[in-house]
């Protein structure tokens, strides 16, 4: 089960990230959540978004 410190959850645009050490993600539906870049990198297909060298369109 994950930690609850690994996870925030925000309102759009209400909170950016402060540092490297988070990545924000957004809904299609608006909310807004920050969570620890080592908890997303343990996604394959969140590594795969968050990889710059990736041709995995995040943008879509």
């Amino acid at each position: 089960m994950a930690d609850p410190t690994d996870v925030e959850m925000t309102q759009p645009s209400e909170v950016e990230p402060k540092d490297s050490d988070w990545v924000r993600l957004e809904t299609t539906d608006g909310f807004t959540y920050l969570v620890k870049r080592k908890v997303a990198l343990a996604s394959g297909t969140m590594r795969n978004m968050l990889d710059p060298t990736s041709e995995v369109s995040i943008w879509a």
